[in-house]
């Protein structure tokens, strides 16, 4: 099943090792982004969406 993996780089709650960590679990890579902390669907949902629309090749709006 295809996956996406967002994750903020300055997230204090779970470390960056553990979106490699996960990505790898999952076969897929990771989307990374210097403006979202723990809750990135929260800081940056559009970032989300585009994430999920790449791994599952739907068009953008």
């Amino acid at each position: 099943m295809p996956a996406a993996v967002v994750w903020g780089r300055p997230d204090r709650v779970f470390p960056p090792r553990d979106a490699g960590r996960l990505a790898r679990l999952l076969g897929t890579g990771v989307t990374w982004l210097d403006d979202a902390l723990t809750f990135v669907p929260w800081d940056r949902p559009d970032r989300v969406a585009a994430a999920v629309r790449d791994v599952v090749g739907a068009p953008v709006p």
